[in-house]
């Protein structure tokens, strides 16, 4: 089964709206069609997000709703301690983190829509794709 490490954007945008790529992933993680590899700080960097004021109101948010997703992320996805990565030219550091979780939990593919990160095309065995492009993958790998 394909292993997955998925932004902190898609998985903020997944779990906001009901419809999208990134609300696709997220529902065919549910349905077990991929793992998807987490740390704790692409969780904490998520929550934190989705509790900033003005999404937390305009999605009307809840600390009940929030600490279910952090559960769900815990318990049902493949959550890895990763090694902090040296730095990448044109990489922020911010965005490291995803390629160290990648590279801990053996990731098939990192979804981002962050154009640094997808100009690397990959990191290491990880193939860096868009959401979109992933989807596609998925398709044709069920």
């Amino acid at each position: 089964m394909l292993k997955v490490v998925v932004d902190t954007n898609v998985l903020v945008s997944g779990t906001i709206l009901s419809r999208g790529n990134p609300y696709e992933i997220l529902e065919a993680w549910r349905r077990s069609e991929f793992i998807l590899v987490l740390s704790l700080d692409i969780i904490s960097e998520a929550v934190a997000v989705l509790r900033r004021p003005k999404i937390f109101k305009k999605y009307g948010l809840t600390e009940v709703l929030i600490a279910r997703l952090i559960d769900a992320f815990k318990r049902e996805a493949f959550v890895v301690s990763p090694k902090p990565i040296d730095a990448i030219l044109n990489i922020e550091s911010a965005d490291l983190k995803l390629l160290a979780c990648a590279d801990a939990g053996a990731a098939d593919y990192l979804v981002t829509g962050d154009r640094a990160l997808l100009n690397l095309s990959s990191y290491k065995a990880t193939r860096i794709l868009r959401p979109r492009a992933f989807l596609s993958v998925l398709q044709e790998a069920l």
